[in-house]
Parts: C-alpha cells; sequence; structure tokens
C-alpha cells in the first residue's frame, strides 16, 4: 500500500491519525433529506418538473406586467366621450348614495387657450 491512499485500511494513514489527529475521517450517517429523496425520486423529479413550469409562467406575467404598466402610464384620452364615461361612474355612486341628481361642474385656467378661466359641464 502507498501512504497516498486515505482509507482505514492503510496502516500509515492510521498510525498518522493517532500521531496528529488528521487523516482520517469517520464514516458518516446519510442525512435524513438524502435517505429521503432516494426513496422519492420520482417524486422530486415531478415536483421539481412542475417547478421549472411555474419558472416559464413567471416569464409570462412579467409580460403581462409590463404590458398592464404601458396602458398606465399611456396618456388620458381627451376626447369628450371618453372623459364623459370617466365621470359617469363617479356621478351614479353619488346618485344611488344620495338619491338626489347630480352635476359635476369643472372650471379653472386652461391651457390650451393660454391660461383663460373656463367652465366645463
Amino acid at each position: 500500500m502507498s501512504a497516498k491512499d486515505t482509507g482505514a485500511d492503510n496502516p500509515w494513514t492510521i498510525i498518522l491519525h493517532r500521531l496528529t489527529g488528521v487523516g482520517l475521517s469517520k464514516p458518516c450517517k446519510s442525512q435524513v433529506f438524502a435517505l429521503w429523496y432516494k426513496l422519492n425520486n420520482e417524486d422530486v423529479k415531478a415536483a421539481w418538473n412542475m417547478h421549472t413550469e411555474e419558472l416559464k409562467n413567471v416569464g409570462e406575467h412579467e409580460v403581462a406586467l409590463k404590458e398592464f404598466e404601458e396602458k398606465l402610464d399611456a396618456p388620458i384620452s381627451q376626447e369628450p366621450q371618453d372623459l364623459q364615461n370617466i365621470i359617469k361612474p363617479l356621478m351614479d355612486v353619488i346618485v344611488q348614495a344620495t338619491g338626489c341628481p347630480v352635476s359635476i361642474y369643472v372650471g379653472g385656467p386652461q391651457p390650451a387657450d393660454g391660461g383663460c378661466l373656463h367652465i366645463l359641464s
């Protein structure tokens, strides 16, 4: 046997270990996870494959999230019909809560007309 053999069957390794305390390592008990993995190998593979599919779905989610943020950052339409559609749900809620007819008047400086005051109804 050569001194490079590190097994417990090598007398040189045993003597070196007795003199210095290094060179040999005790046999280790397998960890519970390793034993469990050997018994449940197929289940682990199936779960891993399902997890990688979920990661692919994360990419799809990121694309959908980006589209959503682009819609939020888009400029608001200034068409009169679109503006009325924005205000109408608010008016409907106020009418339901109070039972009173509702009118909304908006006034203030209008940048498009050089800052002159206007009232829109």
